[in-house]
């Protein structure tokens, strides 16, 4: 299989229709398929081109899942959405008998047919609650079928269709657009939907019918082999638990040092949202596997209960942590004894008094407000104790630091002063076993803040912030309940909604930009979208009421926040200023998104899937409370976000809920279940994203790696995609025909052969530039079939060959350009690549990994005149070349320990090289070669070259070279600088070899050479890795640092004019002092020119010195200084 074909097929968990479907089947106008719970699909494209919008006969198939528990939902709706009253609708409606099915067929006030002729009687639900439904129309006889599951349940004697109704001309799957009316959108997952021309017999029906089973059955099974994580539910509190009647507004928050915090409503008397409420807790400590015991954490005062309402209450916690101080807040709602808001509903007076922030202002600062028994008004102040209007101190004095070791039920108690007697609580009434408490707090809804310093292990006294947030003509102002976040700037923000005088609610963020010690509110979005009525406050329309909301901060900075509201969808607000005013024409009605007045929770996701960043979703996906799924919405370019993928949580009872992201990448799910229930759920992301083929993997986490879906059917060959920068790893055993595409993070293959001894983990592997694929043995699959597209393999400790294969047959790491990098991640076991294919081929990635397992390279073609090109930098083991030549190529970076280079086989260097190896050895007949160009260099850095072969160098470069060279045929210098580098302890290069020094060649730096050594013509032998062609001024002598340089040689033939340039440090009169380079042979000098070799002084310093010591008037032998030494004959 040729990978652009791989690479393009859309790699949907899907069925092709038209190469499974009978022949009657095989040219839909359109068909669509897919495993994923999103019913709405805009088709009038297919339908424009096929000319379905002029069919009068045809066959249209749904197989498909209504998720609602009533009520009508469409499966395809054909339609002019310029008028109500002009469509085709196909529709299923779910009732207490069962499920009927029907088409409306309207033009106008005419129904073309009698709707009851059109519909099916009740049908009974299947197991899994899906459906295949096929509708056929036929002009010619004059007949709409219909038929479900293959059987005939309705006949219509008279049939009109898609060309009977002038100006359809829109198409959807899911949904009938019209111009205000309901669109009837399926709750629920269309597995299939296809529209042909012909009219499909009874037979071709029944056996479509049973190949979708089949089909949808193979698609669905995928999921389990995929690494689906997506436990049961849990019962994190329960009725009864601790006490309580019930439980309800769940929040869910994983704090930086991954400790994951339950927070709920502990309704100990019933389930409504007043009476006694307290604040508990539960929390994990192992990434949300398991939780400690519950614990309240606040606890306001009760007196005895005579209606389920004598309590101040707590209710609504909404959680966030500063991950700059670790600090987590939880913010809730607090309500002196009363119905909570709902009191304020009822009761005129109370919802007018409720108009406050409960505070009084006392020059710049706000105090709570108590009132007597008269209506008197108090104020409590900074040092607990209350006080007049006067500003005069009162008798009695207000505990507003509670004590944790009672979940601060002490909060509000009031005492005497004179008498250290208690002698009620502010927030209960002036009744009952409170009747004789001098003062009550105001009547309205207030802002606490709590925070813990420990992960929730314990929890500050609660603060009153609501004067900084609310308005004076505000009747509630509560929160958001779930999560906040934190800003990328810092600034920590909260969810709360708010009511005006008419009981309209409006949706708002409090900010703080200092860490939580102080707030404020941004403006409500419908501030933007009412602006000419004046905004929030003056807000009279139930249809733009935001209430309960989440939010959530994109990379690019703008802020989205999910509202609850009353349109049935969910409402999508933006800012672009981190909350503090919102877009006026960008207020968002999701079109996939249901919203049946119930909180809703969103959390973008940490990491980016594909490259693009994601957030998850959660609610009841219904229009009542019922049906909870999470989705996962891919941002775009715009800030738009595309809903792509969903799981289902449960298809019962389902109300508010909270996600968290979980230490190990996977998503917590706190929600309100059937009978009170607050269930728990983990699942990871390929619980969304199988549907597509995707395998996600999240390097966080190293449980549920396996993938184990094997193929073993040719035809049904399906291409899947690793993404995520985890690991999966692929199990099974014998031949899988699938493909994949690894576009991140690690694939490891670990196949096992079958009773037939077959193994193959996949038909072809593609690995892009962030992926790599990992061998667990070196048969997983056949080396032609994978293929490097600048990805990464890792043999895995193996031995991997690449033998050799015919042109026609290069594929995979065959081909001659292999874009890849080779690499062995086993610390414990060393990898080899044994490369065999002949021709000229280049690896262009690295071959090796520092900090890496040992990895080797083999060579061994069988055209020994075959080049592999190693283009990209390599960390070898060992490298041998057995036959052809191995190159580095220029701007490049080689290590080896050992390097064996076999006889007619060569080692080459070229360009801009550093080359470490260690030991390097030529076998005779072998060589290494430098090629360099002019203002090029190459350093070789070795211990030892040894063997007998040839080093050459070529090119007017620099080789730099490091090490000692033994026994060699020969060291044949043909261009250029052949420099000498002392190694890392200070050690000169030893050449224990023939060393040839070209024409105009230059051999520079310290070193021995004891083989024979031939100075060709113009050739410079220059002690000094530098030579000093300028002149020195004055400060460049005075500061001149100096260490000589010595080349000794054995036996020298002067073939021509050699040069020899050498530095001596005159810096003193003294001139045995001076130091200088010098030049040593040990054996003998011979020439075979008459021309002398030249010698070149370079005098450093300053000083003229005396070389005359004795004073003979003449030039002793001892006397000056020796810069050439010849000990043998000359």
């Amino acid at each position: 299989m040729k990978k652009s074909k791989l690479m393009r097929k859309t790699a949907l968990a899907v069925l092709v229709s038209s190469s499974i479907m009978s022949s009657a089947w095989a040219d839909p106008i359109f068909d669509l398929s897919n495993t994923r719970d999103i019913a709405v699909v805009d088709v009038t494209d297919q339908f424009t081109q096929g000319n379905a919008f002029s069919l009068g006969s045809g066959s249209l198939t749904f197989r498909f899942k209504n998720a609602s528990h009533t009520g009508y939902g469409t499966l395809l709706g054909v339609s002019d959405p310029a008028v109500d009253d002009r469509y085709v609708w196909f529709y299923t409606n779910r009732t207490p008998q069962g499920d009927t099915f029907g088409i409306e067929i309207r033009d106008g006030n005419h129904r073309l047919v009698p709707n009851n002729q059109l519909v099916t009687a009740p049908i009974a639900n299947t197991a899994d609650g899906y459906h295949t439904v096929t509708y056929t129309f036929d002009k010619d006889e004059q007949k709409i079928k219909i038929y479900v599951d293959g059987v005939l349940r309705k006949t219509a004697n008279s049939s009109k269709f898609f060309e009977d109704i002038p100006g359809l001309n829109t198409a959807y799957v899911g949904r009938t657009q019209r111009l205000s009316q309901n669109p009837n959108q399926l709750a629920g997952n269309v597995f299939y939907s296809g529209v042909v021309s012909n009219v499909l017999s009874e037979d071709e029906i029944a056996a479509q019918h049973n190949e979708l089973v089949e089909r949808q059955a193979y698609a669905f099974s995928k999921k389990q082999h995929l690494g689906v994580l997506h436990t049961d539910a849990e019962g994190m509190f329960v009725p009864g638990q601790n006490g309580s009647r019930n439980y309800r507004i769940p929040s869910l928050l994983t704090t930086q040092s991954g400790v994951v915090i339950a927070a709920i409503d502990k309704r100990n008397e019933h389930s409504a949202d007043w009476g006694d409420i307290d604040i508990a807790i539960r929390r994990s400590l192992d990434g949300g596997k398991t939780f400690e015991t519950d614990q309240v954490i606040m606890d306001l005062v009760s007196q005895a209960s005579l209606n389920g309402q004598n309590s101040a209450l707590l209710i609504d916690a909404v959680m966030t942590q500063d991950k700059n101080t670790g600090r987590v807040f939880m913010l809730v709602d607090m309500f002196p004894e009363s119905q909570a808001l709902f009191g304020m509903f009822s009761n005129s007076q109370a919802s007018f008094e409720s108009e406050s922030t409960g505070h009084l202002k006392v020059g710049d600062k706000y105090y709570r407000m108590l009132t007597d028994v008269n209506g008197k008004r108090f104020t409590l102040r900074d040092d607990n104790i209350v006080y007049n209007l006067l500003g005069e101190k009162t008798d009695y004095r207000v505990v507003t630091e509670g004590d944790p070791s009672i979940a601060f039920r002490d909060l509000g108690d009031i005492y005497q002063i004179s008498t250290g007697n208690k002698v009620g609580n502010i927030f209960l009434k002036q009744n009952g076993s409170n009747a004789n408490a001098p003062f009550k707090a105001h009547y309205t809804s207030y802002l606490w803040l709590t925070y813990s310093d420990d992960d929730g292990a314990t929890w500050s006294s609660p603060q009153d912030i609501t004067p900084q947030v609310k308005e004076e003509w505000m009747r509630f102002l509560g929160t958001g309940p779930g999560t906040g976040i934190q800003l990328k700037n810092g600034n920590l923000v909260l969810p709360v909604y708010f009511t005006n005088r008419d009981n309209k609610q409006s949706a708002a963020l409090i900010i703080s930009e200092d860490g939580g010690k102080t707030w404020k509110r941004g403006a409500s979005p419908n501030d933007a979208y009412l602006d000419e009525i004046g905004g929030a406050r003056y807000l009279q329309d139930n249809a733009y009421e935001l209430t309960e909301s989440q939010v959530i901060e994109l990379d690019n900075g703008q802020l989205k926040m999910f509202s609850r509201n009353r349109s049935g969808r969910v409402i999508i607000s933006t800012s672009y200023d981190g909350g503090m005013t919102w877009a006026k024409n960008e207020r968002f009605r999701d079109s996939v998104l249901l919203d049946p007045y119930s909180q809703m929770s969103v959390i973008k996701y940490s990491k980016k899937i594909r490259g693009k960043e994601h957030v998850v979703f959660a609610n009841p996906h219904a229009s009542n409370r019922t049906n909870g799924m999470a989705w996962l919405g891919e941002v775009q370019d715009d800030g738009s976000i595309e809903w792509k993928y969903n799981t289902l949580i449960s298809g019962g009872a389902y109300a508010y809920n909270s996600l968290t992201e979980l230490p190990n990448g996977d998503v917590g799910l706190l929600y309100e279940g059937a009978n009170g229930r607050i269930e728990y759920v983990r699942f990871n992301l390929q619980d969304l994203l199988w549907h597509d083929n995707l395998i996600y993997r999240d390097a966080r986490n190293t449980e549920n790696q396996n993938v184990s879906l094997d193929n073993d059917n040719p035809a049904r060959g399906e291409v899947f995609y690793k993404i995520g920068d985890g690991e999966m790893i692929k199990v099974g055993n014998g031949i899988n025909h699938d493909s994949l595409v690894v576009e991140e993070g690690i694939a490891t293959l670990a196949q096992e052969a079958d009773a037939q001894n077959n193994k193959q983990a996949y038909a072809d592997v593609f690995v892009l530039s962030k992926g790599l694929l990992r061998l667990s043995s070196a048969d997983q699959m056949p080396t032609g079939n994978i293929h490097l597209d600048e990805g990464t393999l890792d043999l895995n400790g193996n031995t991997l060959a690449i033998a050799n294969v015919d042109e026609t047959d290069k594929s995979g790491l065959h081909v001659s350009e292999l874009k890849g990098n080779i690499v062995n991640h086993n610390d414990s076991q060393e990898a080899t690549l044994v490369y065999e294919q002949s021709g000229n081929q280049q690896i262009t990635g690295t071959v090796g990994e520092y900090d890496a397992g040992k990895l080797n390279l083999i060579y061994q073609p069988s055209a020994v005149d075959s080049a592999l090109v190693l283009t990209g930098n390599s960390v070898l083991n060992v490298i041998e070349v057995k036959s052809g030549s191995v190159s580095y190529a220029p701007n490049t970076f080689n290590t080896a320990e050992v390097a064996h280079i076999r006889s007619q086989a060569s080692l080459k260097l070229d360009g801009n090289v550093v080359a470490d190896i260690r030991q390097l050895n030529l076998e005779p007949n072998a060589r290494l070669e430098a090629n360099i160009l002019e203002d090029q260099m190459i350093l070789l850095d070795t211990e030892t070259v040894s063997g007998k072969g040839e080093f050459i160098k070529r090119g007017q470069g620099t080789l730099a070279f490091a090490g000692t060279v033994n026994e060699l045929a020969k060291v044949d210098i043909q261009a250029g600088t052949f420099a000498m580098m002392k190694d890392a302890n200070g050690k000169a290069p030893v050449i224990n070899a023939p060393l040839t020094l070209g024409e105009n060649t230059r051999f520079a730096g310290e070193a021995t050479v004891t083989g024979k050594t031939i100075w060709s013509k113009g050739s410079v032998i220059s002690p000094s890795v530098i030579e000093p062609f300028i002149e020195l001024n004055d400060l460049d002598r005075s500061t001149n640092t100096f260490a000589p340089s010595v080349q000794t040689f054995g036996d020298v033939e002067n073939q021509g004019t050699a040069r020899i340039p050498l530095r001596v440090n005159n810096n003193t009169e003294d001139m045995s002092q001076w130091e200088s380079d010098k030049v040593i042979i040990t054996g003998d000098l011979s020439s075979t020119v008459d021309n002398p070799t030249s010698v070149d002084v370079y005098l450093l310093g300053q000083a003229s010195g005396k070389s005359d010591t004795n004073s003979n008037g003449k030039y002793d032998a001892n006397e000056g200084t020796e810069l050439i030494r010849v000990d043998g004959l000359s």
